[in-house]
């Protein structure tokens, strides 16, 4: 009996011992983390945006003629005059194309670009991995737009018909088309489920611009419903999450609600000088009062009313919108701003740009004949 009462006692002083280096053995484990959390956070709060030094940026594409860049997936596109070059974010090449067009138009969706020739025949659709198709129409492209699952609308002229409507699958089969008698369509857009069209023709009415939109239903073969916006010239036009419609126009935002037809408009406090939709739901734009000679930059939500407005020092040259960041890019720094408008930090620029974009954790910014690469926190 005492022999069992020894080995018992061990036992226990064993487990004792291995309980409590098993809990100084996760106390230093929490510390270490608590530490390397603080340094990370210390660090990255600190991290400084500007210019990367990678070998491969300035980017430069020799006997090119650059026009504009993209984000698409996370990757980088860039049209030229001639074709259109995707790279990864480190400025590998991964794809190019001569793209054939003359006055070369683009629209990007997730990991695809639609890119087709405005006022000629030539649509092509590329996606990241080099996958394209291509089609080549019978009369001349007034309008084009591609939807998140490849689907693709090509609004073109016709004989018959004021514009003609045709709707193509991600494998450039022909599912939908219509003609229009009396409406020029100049914008489109896919609703977020992928199943209508609302295509905007600008006419008159009073002496005043008007905006006339048709839905279509093209899994189906229901008669479009017809809208109108009064005393608004758009430029252009987006879905949003709710199926709403919202319309930029030249000094007024407009809401169409396609559920009910009603509509709402904000006319806006100055002279547009900047806009860009985006996938949260959110517009943004940058307006110039002539009087004073400043520049406002201004959110609204899905319903085209104003959430957000603040001053900017600086004259607008792009705006780019992500799900939790605005960059301005102004003449001498971008402006980095959250969603709530309040300034991250200002980011000088090396050199003067064009266009702005971001994508895959980078901010590019195109120049004359070269494409910069800025870090950013």
């Amino acid at each position: 009996m005492a022999h069992y009462q020894d080995i018992e006692e061990y036992r226990k002083k064993k487990l004792a011992q291995r309980k409590k280096r098993l809990i100084m053995g996760f106390g230093l484990l929490v510390a270490a983390l608590a530490v390397f959390l603080t340094v990370f956070f210390l660090v990255r709060s600190n991290r400084k945006s500007g210019i990367s030094h990678d070998s491969t940026f300035p980017l430069l594409i020799h006997g090119e003629q650059l026009e504009d860049i993209y984000a698409v997936g996370n990757q980088l596109a860039v049209l030229t005059q001639s074709g259109l070059y995707i790279y990864d974010v480190n400025g590998t090449e991964t794809y190019s194309v001569s793209h054939g067009c003359s006055n070369a138009a683009v629209y990007e969706a997730g990991d695809r670009l639609l890119t087709f020739d405005r006022g000629g025949t030539k649509l092509r659709v590329d996606d990241v991995k080099g996958n394209c198709g291509e089609l080549t129409m019978e009369n001349p492209i007034l309008c084009a737009q591609i939807a998140d699952d490849g689907t693709v609308l090509a609004i073109t002229s016709h004989e018959q018909y004021a514009s003609y409507l045709q709707v193509y699958d991600d494998k450039m089969n022909l599912r939908y088309r219509y003609g229009s008698a009396s409406e020029s369509f100049s914008m489109a857009a896919f609703s977020p489920d992928q199943t209508h069209i609302a295509a905007c023709a600008i006419e008159s009415s009073n002496g005043s611009f008007m905006a006339s939109i048709s839905v279509f239903d093209y899994t189906s073969e229901q008669t479009a419903q017809t809208y109108q916006i009064p005393d608004i010239l758009p430029l252009y036009m987006t879905y949003t999450s709710s199926s709403g419609l919202i319309v930029v126009g030249t000094d007024r935002i407009a809401f169409l609600n396609t559920d009910t037809g009603e509509s709402s408009v904000t006319e806006y406090e100055g002279t547009l000088q900047q806009f860009v939709c985006g996938s949260s739901d959110v517009t943004a734009i940058v307006t110039d009062n002539p009087l004073n000679g400043a520049s406002a930059l201004t959110l609204f939500d899905q319903d085209g009313i104003e959430i957000e407005t603040t001053a900017v020092s600086d004259s607008p040259i792009d705006l780019c919108l992500t799900n939790n960041r605005i960059l301005l890019l102004g003449r001498k720094m971008v402006y980095h701003y959250n969603l709530s408008l309040e300034l991250q930090e200002e980011i000088p620029l090396e050199s003067s740009a064009q266009k702005i974009t971001y994508t895959g954790g980078s901010m590019f910014l195109l120049g004359a004949d070269t494409i910069s690469k800025y870090s950013i926190r």
